[in-house]
């Protein structure tokens, strides 16, 4: 599981610009055999996007020389929009999958979200272009969808939910699981009529944790 099953979660805002989250990946790669990361919203806050996503890659090659070296340690396998065969019929795509924030609420989410008062260069334009780049990879992913109907008071509802339902990375007979996060809303459920199955196992925030959050799945 992503973050030893915290599905898109933030158990702290792990940050790629002050090496918290580094130094918490290696942390779980010195007791798990494998961690699969997928970047979610609040790894580049205060950076840019694409220099957290280099970071990341960074870590990976120190992970990977580590184990070269005889270092005892997990494998680190970064999801940015690639795969990884865990045998010949059972592959892992991730991305991060950004919602797509729709023109009526472009305002609004600007406003609510602080992701884009905490990023550098980043902006309604950059987070709907990632969207549009995402699509082409996600199956197993991190941070955009949650497939059920929200409440939407303060009209944000687009940056948390984007249907997919059309699009062929949901509609594939090869895609087995689907697991998001980003939603504080967890679940675990088949979908009637392709047993798809789709899971969030998300703690949340320490000050608000998610009352749902499943710890036998870690």
């Amino acid at each position: 599981m992503f973050r030893r099953g915290l599905c898109g979660t933030d158990p702290a805002v792990l940050s790629v610009a002050h090496y918290e989250l580094p130094a918490f990946l290696e942390d779980q790669l010195r007791v798990l055999k494998i961690v699969f990361f997928v970047q979610g919203n609040h790894e580049a806050y205060g950076t840019k996007v694409k220099a957290a996503l280099a970071t990341m890659l960074g870590f990976q090659r120190t992970m990977d020389e580590y184990r070269e070296e005889g270092v005892e340690m997990g494998r680190f396998v970064f999801l940015n929009r690639t795969r990884f065969d865990i045998t010949d019929s059972l592959t892992v795509l991730g991305c991060t999958l950004f919602s797509h924030i729709s023109d009526k609420q472009r305002q609004s989410v600007s406003l609510f979200c602080s992701d884009f008062s905490e990023k550098l260069e980043w902006d309604i334009d950059a987070h709907n272009a990632s969207h549009r780049e995402d699509l082409t990879c996600p199956t197993m992913l991190e941070a955009a969808n949650d497939p059920t109907k929200l409440e939407d008071s303060n009209q944000v509802r687009s940056a948390f939910v984007t249907d997919l339902s059309d699009q062929v990375c949901w509609t594939s007979s090869s895609v087995r699981l689907w697991a998001f996060g980003h939603t504080h809303y967890n679940c675990d459920f088949e979908e009637k009529g392709t047993g798809k199955r789709i899971v969030a196992n998300q703690k949340g925030y320490k000050r608000s944790e998610v009352d749902t959050f499943d710890v036998a799945k870690l």
